[in-house]
């Protein structure tokens, strides 16, 4: 039985979040500080955005994180949003171009 095997770069990106037993399908792109909960399958070919806070079955952006790993409150609609959080200072800037294709 013969199979044909193609390899498929899959990144990974700095200080990226992975929950038990998620699978990450080859061909991802998982941007910095991306989160994705435990349990979350990511198909082929998906990009994942900076700061999203992944989940389900199929993975689909239910939120945004922090630098810190918070949860950011209020809602991300096409456009920039900014927020600076307390408890670590910080100020985390997401650029959203099109929700509608996620």
């Amino acid at each position: 039985i013969g199979f044909d095997w193609k390899i498929t770069k899959t990144e990974i990106r700095d200080n990226v979040s992975i929950g038990a037993n998620a699978t990450v399908v080859c061909g991802s792109i998982l941007e910095e500080y991306s989160f994705i909960a435990a349990g979350t399958l990511i198909p082929a070919n998906r990009q994942i955005w900076k700061h999203a806070l992944v989940m389900g079955n199929p993975g689909r952006i239910r939120g945004w994180v922090c630098f810190c790993g918070m949860k950011l409150l209020g809602k991300v609609e096409n456009g920039n949003y900014e927020k600076t959080f307390a408890n670590c200072n910080k100020t985390v800037a997401i650029e959203v171009k099109d929700m509608g294709k996620l």
